[in-house]
């Protein structure tokens, strides 16, 4: 082996699934140097990502399994951070490069986790302010990769309830992974209600859809967030019964921004043709329900065929909808009640690390400079150990239950 050609060993692995590059890890201390070198890692998510192969699904059941993608089949029990029997723990905030961010439920800790490796980053945990605390406020995420800084980020938008669009409590925070803590953000331009997991990657930009809460029923446009330059936009939604909606959902189909539009009766699918312009809005097709509950909330992927659309519907249900027919059928995971949420994932190799916990409010670290600079240092030394102490504690309750 020590005389075979090493690109034509690196040639060799890139046509391979993680799952065989994993156990050849242990074969010699070539092949392991190799397999985890970070070129080789990037090189094996792109190949993987442009011809769309190494594929699976993440599903709830409500614990995250790995399955294969399309079939559900080869299902496999992952291992994560604060995992529970009966409600599995964690829900899933998004997905970027095969990397999941996930949000606990009883610490309301946020993390970064690769099923792949199964490994993970806990990030710094941030406190709640007493205007967003429950039942006043509430928090939407958002996760993806930015391509220009190399960097995957996280983030948290923060809004207190309220029934006037022009009255409200707002808090961003971005999180950076390779800096590994949270700055302030921009405001967003406006409150909007709607669920965390309601949110769509497209563009190196995250989009919610928001509605107006209790009397105020009037839809907003959607709201942007770019991962380059951290800025909030809005897009302007399509023509729609906006007295008749019940939901609305932003999804992404086939490289465009998808809008699911809920009826009493029916749903409307619809897309941007052209991101950014008002006008490329375009009706796909219409669904009907078979309860007036059965909304969608959420597309998946497609089929590996193309006749087909997986979807999460209302309550926390996958199906299968037929294109043709338009009839959806509830997608069956081995021997599990019922799958309650799927989402694509691609082979991605990074092993991902954990840090010190660092918090950062309203200034970048390690840019301190003049005769602030020692003030900051020890103002962030102090904030650390608090936090350490904050983490030790939540360790130790875990350990408790």
């Amino acid at each position: 082996m020590s005389t075979f050609p090493v690109d034509l060993l690196t040639e060799i692995f890139l046509l391979l699934p993680a799952k065989t590059l994993l156990r050849f890890k242990v074969v010699c201390k070539l092949w392991y140097h190799l397999i985890t070198d970070l070129h080789f890692v990037n090189l094996h998510l792109q190949r993987s990502l442009v011809t769309k192969t190494n594929l699976h699904f993440v599903v709830r059941t409500p614990m995250l399994h790995l399955t294969d993608f399309d079939t559900f089949e080869n299902i496999r029990e992952l291992d994560y951070p604060f995992k529970h029997p009966d409600h599995g723990g964690v829900g899933v905030v998004g997905t970027c490069n095969g990397l999941l961010c996930l949000y606990e439920f009883e610490y309301y800790q946020i993390m970064i986790y690769n099923p792949t490796t199964q490994t993970n980053r806990l990030l710094p945990w941030l406190p709640t302010e007493e205007q967003l605390a429950y039942p006043h406020g509430s928090f939407y995420y958002g996760f993806g990769f930015d391509s220009v800084s190399q960097d995957y980020k996280c983030v948290r938008i923060g809004q207190t309830y309220s029934n006037d669009p022009n009255s409200y409590y707002c808090r961003v925070m971005v999180y950076s992974f390779n800096n590994h803590f949270w700055k302030k953000g921009p405001d967003v331009p406006y409150f909007f209600y709607n669920h965390y997991e309601s949110n769509a990657l497209l563009h190196e930009t995250i989009h919610w859809v928001g509605a107006g809460s209790g009397d105020d029923r009037v839809p907003r446009p959607i709201v942007a967030f770019s991962l380059q330059d951290e800025k909030f936009s809005s897009l302007a939604l399509p023509e729609f019964d906006v007295d008749q909606y019940i939901a609305l959902n932003v999804a992404v189909l086939d490289g465009c921004l998808c809008l699911l539009v809920s009826y009493l009766y029916d749903c409307d699918v619809w897309i941007m043709e052209e991101y950014g312009v008002a006008g490329s809005w375009k009706k796909l097709f219409n669904v009907v329900k078979h309860e007036s509950i059965e909304h969608l909330e959420r597309i998946v992927s497609y089929s590996t065929s193309g006749r087909g659309l997986f979807v999460r519907i209302c309550f926390r249900q996958v199906a299968y909808l037929d294109l043709e027919t338009k009839e959806t059928t509830n997608v069956k995971v081995a021997d599990f009640v019922r799958c309650l949420d799927a989402h694509i994932c691609v082979d991605n190799l990074s092993m991902l690390d954990h840090h010190n916990y660092v918090y950062a409010e309203d200034e970048q670290q390690g840019k301190n400079n003049g005769k602030n600079k020692g003030k900051k240092k020890r103002r962030n030394k102090k904030r650390n150990a608090r936090f350490s102490l904050v983490l030790s504690r939540v360790k130790f309750f875990r350990t408790q239950l």
